[in-house]
């Protein structure tokens, strides 16, 4: 019995048998995100709160972060995704063998993986979860990333479906950018376009510091239409740590829809990092009814 390692093709395999479970379909839609977004964010504060010292300032870094650490990985090497994806969001490990995302939805993992049973991340400021991220390269004009892998759950005479392949492929790079991996270009002939700043370069979500008031007296925050994610609490500003109220505030547009789509995978398979992943997505949406039964459904 022989399996190409590179192709998946297996001379064993039975007639009808599928080759991997059917793709997701789901990828965020980053290309229908709007411009040129005016937040509305609403501030309450209790009686006789003096405001009239009160000022905004946007801190030089998200969530009043006092350091900036960027993580980049070359050549589009399926460990993007086996080795740092996965453990950044709490899932399988190997030393030996890596896996495409194809394997995971379809419950097929090498013989010794292991994990370390929760995401890796920081918070936002205001207790709310932030799991770290990364860019990787990919290589969108070799024939590589079109690859489809085998799934074959519970199939142990060998293991040539783990062996390392050529790169990361489509199905890899979709769940990554899923849960907020950025990406690069490698190996593609290039071309520069000149573009208005305004209109195509958007920035979906900011923290805000309100200065020159007791972060105390604050009995609310809500946000308009376009904040889909809201968090805020008593916090401290990174260059002098003066008290201040943070805000963070998302205006992803699908942002509702995105969390749903986490909820709907983990009611489908109820594990304990699909779990994780839907309360990671719940708890990114400013407090509403939708939110509070999306909650309930995970509970």
């Amino acid at each position: 019995m022989r399996q190409d390692a590179e192709t998946g093709d297996a001379e064993s395999r039975g007639a009808g048998q599928s080759r991997f479970p059917p793709p997701t379909e789901y990828l965020y839609p980053f290309g229908d995100e709007p411009g040129q977004i005016t937040a509305e964010i609403a501030l309450s504060f209790g009686p006789g709160t003096d405001l009239s010292a009160a000022r905004i300032e946007i801190p030089p870094l998200k969530y009043n972060k006092s350091l900036l650490l960027l993580l980049t990985q070359d050549d589009c090497k399926q460990a993007a995704f086996s080795t740092t994806w996965a453990a950044i969001n709490g899932r399988p490990l190997s030393d030996t063998y890596f896996y495409n995302a194809p394997h995971l939805r379809g419950g097929d993992m090498p013989p010794d993986t292991y994990s370390f049973g929760k995401a890796l991340g920081s918070t936002d400021g205001t207790g709310r979860e932030v799991r770290f991220s990364f860019t990787t390269a990919i290589s969108p004009e070799w024939d590589y990333m079109d690859d489809k892998a085998v799934v074959r759950p519970g199939f142990t005479e060998n293991y040539y479906r783990f062996f390392m392949r050529a790169g990361l492929m489509w199905d890899d790079v979709i769940e990554m950018l899923n849960y907020g991996v950025g990406i690069a270009f490698h190996d593609v002939n290039t071309l520069t376009v000149e573009m208005p700043g305004g209109l195509y370069f958007y920035y979906p979500s900011l923290t805000i510091n309100l200065l020159g008031v007791d972060p105390g007296a604050c009995t609310a925050v809500g946000g308009g239409e376009t904040a889909t994610g809201l968090s805020w609490g008593r916090g401290r500003t990174a260059d002098d740590g003066a008290e201040a109220l943070m805000v963070n505030f998302d205006c992803r547009h699908a942002l509702v829809a995105h969390a749903e789509h986490f909820v709907a995978v983990y009611e489908a398979d109820p594990s304990a990092a699909n779990r994780a992943d839907a309360r990671y997505f719940v708890a990114m949406l400013k407090d509403s009814d939708c939110k509070a039964r999306l909650l309930k459904r995970i509970k």
